[in-house]
């Protein structure tokens, strides 16, 4: 019997704060080769992560996709601007301006 190693799945999980989507695609290869997109929260977790894949997966390519999104931006979706920073911004392209 053939086995196929090609395969998707992906799973959210939110509560009041923070959503979290998890996306995995495999593919055959002859090789292992495991890749990960992660959010900045996530990298420390990076070579655990790549570790455990290991443990469990012989051959293919793994592809991980990790993205946390705060309830708040779902919920407004607006962007607001930050004004201080905006200033300051202002500022230094005028400065740059007259150099």
């Amino acid at each position: 019997m053939v086995k196929s190693m090609t395969g998707f799945a992906q799973s959210i999980f939110s509560d009041k704060s923070l959503q979290i989507t998890i996306a995995v695609r495999t593919y055959n290869n002859r090789f292992l080769d495991v890749n990960l997109r992660l959010n900045n929260a996530f990298s420390p977790l990076e070579d655990r992560i790549k570790t455990y894949i290991a443990s469990r997966v012989s051959r293919g390519r793994v592809e991980i996709a990790v993205q946390l999104t705060s309830q708040e931006k779902l919920r407004n979706g607006n962007i607001a601007i930050n004004w201080p920073m905006a200033v300051t911004y202002c500022g230094l392209l005028t400065e740059l301006k007259k150099k």
